[in-house]
């Protein structure tokens, strides 16, 4: 999960032609549709990733430290920020 303008900004930084139509509205109806799912959402374990705070792109760090969580396990709802898992 990022902000919708940190978002807009990887997606012209990417470049892709495909990409350059997206809008700021249906990014933003985008994720709060994904965040009311998995708000609710009881069928497996739930990882929030907040991606505004870790590119996993530009470096390996924030990277390492997510997959590190995964491979320990997740029981029930969790948020990681760079540096941060806490239970949601």
């Amino acid at each position: 999960h990022a902000p919708v303008p940190t978002l807009l900004e990887r997606i012209r930084g990417r470049g892709l032609d495909y990409e350059q139509s997206i809008e700021a509205n249906y990014l933003q109806e985008l994720c709060a549709a994904y965040v009311a799912f998995f708000r609710h959402y009881t069928a497996a374990p739930v990882l929030f990733v907040d991606t505004d705070g870790a590119n996993f792109a530009e470096g390996e760090q924030p990277f390492a430290q997510l997959l590190e969580l995964i491979r320990r396990g997740i029981r029930g709802k969790h948020h990681f920020e760079r540096d941060r898992i806490a239970a949601v």
